[in-house]
């Protein structure tokens, strides 16, 4: 129940925080659009799954069971000619149950810059299109409970294609590359995945001239 308690309060911040993001948003000239990501179960579990390799411990072998989970915000800062650069802020986390051992959990931050590129001059949409995310932090653990986090830091990249369907939907096909390390071990990780989301647009005239 404290587990469940700590995401749905992190949750609530990070609606209230997208919500005030889009509202100030509006009011400027810039056209800041954003897409709301829920990320689906990944083909090897590091995004969102059952493996525990980048998880908690040294010795990840003696794990009875896990769960990684994410989900993000991604907004645009500016469009150039085919090119859209924007920003994204992930929330996440790391459930361990154990049979011989109190279970672990943490709650994981990530930060990350990113740059569309659009195949077609179309400015309706500026988050969509082949896109490629740097991530210099990626599931840093903020709260933690019965455990210190094995690797110091962990940063990512993804390379993806978004989607954007009836105006207010997108799926994003995506593979990342994770690494995570500590003073006396390196880890890399592969996982390929699809992250489906809301997309909110902001209909400002004074981006494009008009």
């Amino acid at each position: 129940m404290k587990k469940l308690s700590v995401i749905l309060a992190f949750f609530l911040i990070f609606s209230s925080a997208f919500s005030a993001q889009e509202r100030t948003a509006s009011k400027s000239s810039c056209k800041m659009d954003g897409d709301f990501k829920f990320y689906l179960p990944s083909w090897l579990g590091f995004v969102n799954g059952d493996n525990p390799i980048l998880g908690l411990r040294e010795d990840y072998t003696v794990v009875d069971s896990c769960f990684n989970f994410m989900i993000e915000s991604r907004a645009s800062i500016a469009t150039v000619h085919r090119f859209t650069f924007s920003w994204a802020f992930g929330m996440g986390g790391y459930i361990e149950n154990n049979k011989t051992e109190e279970d672990l959990f943490s709650f994981d931050v990530s930060l990350g810059l990113g740059v569309y590129y659009h195949l077609y001059d179309i400015k309706t949409y500026p988050l969509s299109g082949w896109c490629l995310y740097l991530y210099p932090m990626y599931q840093v653990p903020v709260y933690k409970e019965n455990t210190t986090p094995y690797f110091s830091w962990k940063s990512a990249y993804d390379i993806g294609y978004n989607f954007t369907f009836l105006e207010v939907f997108t799926i994003y096909p995506y593979l990342r590359n994770i690494i995570a390390w500590n003073a006396k071990d390196v880890r890399f990780a592969f996982d390929f995945g699809i992250a489906i989301g809301i997309y909110f647009h902001d209909f400002d005239p004074l981006f494009y001239g008009k």
